[in-house]
């Protein structure tokens, strides 16, 4: 199983993710969910560092990736922009969740996402 863990700042805004698991679906290079939660997850980040101004730290492993926003001012907001990427990224995973339940499990830690 794919578990995406939404991660949070001290207000509750998003602030990154951290993706990790396989989906177990099909064999290697057939598992639609694990390319669908994969191509996600590397646009989103793509996003961040290349059309957003809060810096982003990316760290990726097999099966593994960490995304982080890291605002100027430590426990700041981050730019809009990156707010709406990470808005996005939820509600994609989310509804590839409700498809494949067994697959894939997003934790938000909060009821608003």
């Amino acid at each position: 199983m794919i578990v995406v863990r939404i991660l949070r700042n001290s207000s509750s805004g998003i602030m990154g993710f951290e993706a990790s698991g396989h989906a177990g679906y099909a064999h290697y290079g057939h598992d639609i969910v694990c390319s669908a939660v994969s191509a996600l997850c590397i646009a989103i980040a793509n996003g961040l560092q290349r059309h957003c101004s809060t810096p982003v730290n990316v760290d990726t492993a097999d099966g593994y990736m960490r995304v982080v926003s890291l605002p100027e001012s430590g426990g700041g907001e981050i730019d809009n922009s990156s707010k709406v990427l990470y808005h996005t990224l939820v509600d994609a995973l989310k509804e590839i969740a409700e498809q494949y339940p067994d697959r894939l499990s997003v934790i938000t830690d909060s009821d608003e996402s």
